[in-house]
């Protein structure tokens, strides 16, 4: 050994008996209690460990020497000596200090820290035991200023088995139990190893795991499908995207110029094999770029599946993905566009294999689809606003009745979601209910049209079309082209196989159209505020609440009754309203009151003896704040018999099915109340004598056109001492010389409907003189048959030896709106009149307005206008709504002639006859008839302001052969003729007469008819593209018909 090395153990020796010295020291301070024990303790410790190192360094040193020393040797040894005392001292030390700074608790001491604050001093450190059942086996504190500071815990026994702890195994689980560290009556978890189970709960019984039953569930097993949460893909991100659970999400995306795919995605939580197939049930809304669904690798990988097309629709839907790997993980949906896009999807993606959630919630889904099914109208039963063209106000109030506004004249459209094949067909009944405007209805997938455009008919009668797929088809669109528009719809769309309440429903339609219905109101007058009908039993009231109000609706008189039976609906908040039957113009002395809380009712009227039912009554008194109502009134039964098979059908649906009651609507508003077909002429007739006239049968019947069905129509009269007797057959047509109508009435008999039923109309008839004399100041209100039909009137009045004299603020300018040609006799500067080519009855009264000509009808309304007519006070900047539909706009005008007098040389003192025909493009616009015949009755009332002797002529046109113009079809065609019958025949007493120019007109010749081919000898070929416009003959025909009533009326 070198003796660098002997001496450096040596050393180290002593430095190790050094530290035992150290180490001794501190444990008498410790016992002494000179200093924080935890310190002192801490100090022996490091002593100890001083020491250990030395004896360790003194045996390598010793091990480093390469001879043998017995002075190194005995240092080696004495160095492990002192090692040792050292750390016998050391434990001696922190087991003293452990010992004497422990504490317990009692009660006087519930936490131990009095006594230990009590025994230590400021910075010392005490620990108090915890007690056998309590997790921590000690807690030690610091005494900090006379506060015990807790700073450690250290765990006890119960820490172990006072917890419930999850093993890898029942054999791990068990073998603990044995070990003592799970106590009998404790539990525990074992996992398993299922995808749907994480863990199993079990209990100690006397020393055996058993299992409880009781299990953790995974995700897996909880969530309805198969997919986890919806993540927005950052790599081709939605601007938005909103997840509250993974059975729903809605992503948005503005508009970009180029066309950008974004995508959202959630993972799978199965792993899917090559054939898999994941089903995805879903319900899609939204706008913009449709989105596609698919199975794919990873966040930017590729798909591995079909990706089908997700279509638009409140029904739930499904589409299959078939797994073309076993590599997807993700289920992802995208969209590829550049349109501002909005997805809302609710969506259950599932597998073959479901958990019980996802069973239970399919089968659900199932149950309600078929329920919903059962009890729908129809194959739909929504209609979603298209949010790329959206109606302005959309409101659908079940699942058949839409109402709608188009206030800005822009395209709009709705549509319902369907799915007929190419070459499929649906059928589509409605009753349509127009205020403004026009609605079209026409087959689409997407943005490509799949048939032929279908303008609606207004009027608010059923109208059943067909619509036939050209492709495949997934909506069907109700659209409003670039005007205002508004109304309400119900609607009945039908493909594939019907319910039994839709069959229901339409055999009810079928008998009440075949039974006329329920029994036929003659007429109907209303002192309300306001009065909308949306049949002759369905109307929307109003009262200010200042003054008693009625409605009353006659029939024809019915006698011998004890008893009437009226079914009733009332929607009302505050409406209190009344009934009473009518006996001929006085009350039946049997008022009722009537029930305003929305559902049907029905009620007796008894009928006293030597009284007639000839109507019923429904009024009230004044009532303070005012009311509206919609009201629902249907005569049922009469001593227990029904009025019509009808009835008896509509009663027991209304009466067993109140549940229904929004779903009978539609019946209400669609009720044919005349006959299958009607006789169409007025009750007053006048011809000039010496004038032929000529009669078209096929006009003067509200039918199908009697060619059809092999039918006759037959003008009759019958003189007295010895006339002649007429008996003329009018199919197709027939002349009459006024001469042979020696009778004081013309009967016109029709047998029109394939029923053998006789159906007839007595006019009384007056021959007017030959000759006439004295100017006759005539103003024509008209559209664009003005221009064509005005120079006409002029010559046949002037032929009679009268002067016509024309008042108006335009002058006809030849046979067309343009002026194509004049007509030889005509004044140079043409004849004053009011003819404007498009305009309806309400372009006219201001609620929507045409620019291609002057409107000088029109001023600003005031306070008694509101009073009178806020119906007809509309708004200045043409939204379509009046003064009662909005009382708050910022103007409004009304129709008044005082500007139209002046322009057109009339004084408030002249006799005027008034020519008023309009309607066609009241049609076209999708009014009502009631509506226009209502507005020119406030036409009638607002001439006669201001012109005390004027009177009327009221007047409608022919329709052509061909249907091909709006509405396709005479029936439809011929309610306005009817209507403006109901409003103004038998109207003499108040100077108004109804001119029959419908009948007197050739649907066939006097038309515009256009040359399609001209063969070699010169023959010609003709099509009417326009059963509209007459040309010259039906021009002519037309002043034929009314120069005899223009007379009658100045001659008053």
């Amino acid at each position: 050994m070198a003796t660098t090395d002997t001496q450096q153990t040596a050393q180290f020796a002593a430095e190790a008996a050094v530290s035992a010295a150290e180490a001794k020291q501190y444990l008498i301070e410790v016992q002494q209690g000179y200093q924080d024990i935890s310190a002192t303790a801490q100090e022996a410790i490091n002593a100890a460990t001083a020491a250990e190192a030395a004896k360790s360094a003194a045996e390598t040193a010793e091990q480093n020497s390469s001879t043998s020393a017995a002075a190194s040797s005995e240092s080696a040894t004495a160095a492990a000596g002192s090692a040792a005392q050292a750390e016998e001292y050391k434990n001696d030390a922190s087991e003293y200090a452990l010992n004497k700074f422990t504490f317990y608790k009692t009660p006087s001491d519930p936490d131990g820290t009095i006594a230990g604050l009590a025994a230590t001093t400021n910075g010392q450190s005490f620990r108090v035991a915890e007690g056998p059942e309590a997790t921590a086996a000690f807690k030690t504190y610091e005494n900090q200023d006379g506060v015990a500071v807790l700073r450690a815990s250290q765990p006890g026994t119960a820490a172990v088995t006072g917890t419930i702890r999850v093993f890898p195994t029942t054999t791990a689980a068990q073998a603990d139990a044995d070990a003592g560290n799970i106590l009998n009556g404790g539990k525990c978890f074992a996992l398993n190893s299922s995808d749907n189970i994480i863990a199993d709960e079990y209990a100690n019984t006397s020393g055996t795991l058993t299992a409880t039953g009781r299990r953790i569930a995974s995700r897996k097993s909880v969530v309805i499908g198969c997919v986890d949460a919806w993540v927005n893909n950052n790599l081709y991100p939605f601007d938005s995207l909103s997840s509250p659970n993974e059975n729903s999400v809605s992503m948005n995306v503005a508009a970009v110029s180029t066309i950008a795919y974004r995508e959202a995605y959630s993972a799978l939580l199965s792993t899917v094999a090559a054939g898999d197939i994941i089903t995805v049930r879903y319900k899609y809304n939204g706008t913009g770029g449709a989105p596609t669904i698919g199975l794919k690798t990873a966040l930017n990988g590729t798909f591995v599946s079909n990706q089908p097309t997700l279509t638009s629709s409140n029904d739930w839907q499904e589409v299959q993905l078939t797994a073309t790997a076993a590599t997807a993980t993700l289920l992802a949906i995208g969209v590829n566009t550049r349109l501002a896009t909005t997805v809302q999807l609710s969506i259950i993606a599932y597998a073959s294999k479901k958990n019980a959630i996802t069973t239970a919630i399919l089968n659900s889904l199932d149950s309600i689809s078929s329920l919903n099914g059962k009890v729908r109208i129809g194959s739909v039963d929504s209609w979603v606003n298209n949010n790329g063209y959206p109606f302005s106000v959309f409101s659908q109030v079940n699942n058949n009745r839409v109402n709608y506004v188009n206030s800005t004249g822009v395209y709009s459209e709705m549509y319902a979601n369907i799915n007929v094949p190419s070459g499929g067909s649906l059928t589509f009944s409605y009753s349509l209910d127009a205020t403004a405007g026009r609605l079209f209805a026409r087959l689409a997938n997407g943005s490509a049209w799949t048939g032929d455009e279908v303008q609606l008919a207004g009027g608010g009668a059923r109208q059943t079309i067909t619509l036939v797929a050209a492709a495949d088809t997934k909506q069907l669109k109700l659209y409003s082209k670039a005007e205002i528009s508004a109304g309400s719809f119900f609607a009945e769309v039908n493909y594939g196989q019907k319910n039994a309440l839709t069959e229901q429903i339409d055999s009810l339609y079928s008998a009440v159209a075949s039974a006329n219905a329920v029994l036929a109101i003659l007429s109907q007058s209303s002192t309300f505020d306001s009065f909308v009908k949306s049949s002759p039993y369905t109307y929307t009231l109003s009262d200010a609440g200042v003054a008693y109000k009625q409605a009353i609706s006659t029939v024809d008189n019915i006698s011998g009754l004890n008893t009437v039976k009226m079914m009733y609906k009332i929607s009302s908040s505050n409406a209190a309203l009344k009934i009473q039957s009518r006996n001929g113009s006085n009350w039946g002395a049997n008022e009722r009151t009537l029930v305003a809380d929305g559902d049907y009712h029905e009620i007796d009227l008894p009928i006293a003896t030597g009284q007639v039912f000839s109507g019923w009554g429904v009024y009230s008194s004044a009532k303070a704040g005012g009311y509206s109502a919609d009201v629902t009134m249907i005569p049922i039964s009469a001593n227990g018999v029904f009025f019509t098979p009808a009835t008896a059908i509509l009663y027991g649906l209304m009466a067993a099915s109140a549940s229904l009651d929004s779903r009978v609507t539609a019946l209400e508003n669609g009720q044919a109340t005349d006959q299958n077909t009607d006789v169409i002429f007025p009750a007053y007739f006048y011809a000039v004598d010496g004038r032929p006239l000529r009669f078209y049968g096929a006009n003067m019947v509200s039918g199908t056109r009697p060619w059809h069905n092999n039918t006759d129509i037959v003008l009759s009269s019958h003189g007295y001492e010895g006339k002649s007797v007429l008996l003329k057959d009018v199919v197709p047509d027939a002349m009459i010389m006024p001469s042979e109508i020696n009778g004081p009435t013309l009967n016109i008999n029709a047998r029109a409907d394939g029923s053998g039923n006789v159906f007839r109309k007595k006019a009384a008839f007056t021959k007017l003189a030959a000759t006439q004399t004295g100017n006759v100041k005539v103003a024509t209100i008209m559209d664009s048959l003005g221009e064509r039909c005005v120079p006409w009137l002029y010559f046949a009045l002037n032929a009679t030896g009268a002067i016509y004299a024309g008042a108006g603020s335009r002058k006809t300018r030849g046979m067309t709106d343009d002026g194509e040609y004049t007509l030889p006799n005509t004044p140079v500067d043409g004849i004053p009149f009011d003819g404007r080519g498009g305009w309806t009855t309400f372009d006219y009264i201001g609620k929507t307005q045409k620019t291609n000509f002057s409107q000088p009808f029109l001023r600003d309304a005031v306070a008694a206008d509101f009073a009178a007519y806020p119906q007809y006070c509309y708004d200045k900047a043409y939204s379509g709504q009046s003064y009662a539909d909005n009382p708050n706009l910022a103007g409004y005008h009304i129709f008044d002639v005082t500007a139209w007098m002046a322009a057109s040389g009339v004084s408030a003192s002249d006799k005027l006859v008034v020519v008023i025909q309009l309607g066609y493009n009241d049609l076209y616009y999708s009014y009502t008839p009631q509506q226009t015949v209502d507005a020119q009755e406030f036409m009638i009332a607002k001439f006669r302001e201001k012109i005390a002797n004027s009177r009327f002529v009221i007047s409608h046109q022919a329709f052509g052969w061909s249907g091909v113009s709006a509405p396709q079809n005479w029936p439809d065609f011929a309610k306005w003729i009817t209507q403006k019958i109901r409003k103004f025949d038998n109207r003499l007493s108040e100077k108004i007469i109804v001119a029959p120019a419908w009948a007197q007109l050739s649907y066939k010749y006097g038309m515009n008819e256009t040359i399609t081919a001209t063969s070699d000898t010169g023959v010609q070929t003709v099509s009417l593209p326009d059963d509209v416009h007459p040309g010259e003959l039906g021009g002519a025909q037309w002043g034929d018909a009314l120069v005899a009533p223009v007379l009658a009326a100045w001659n008053w």
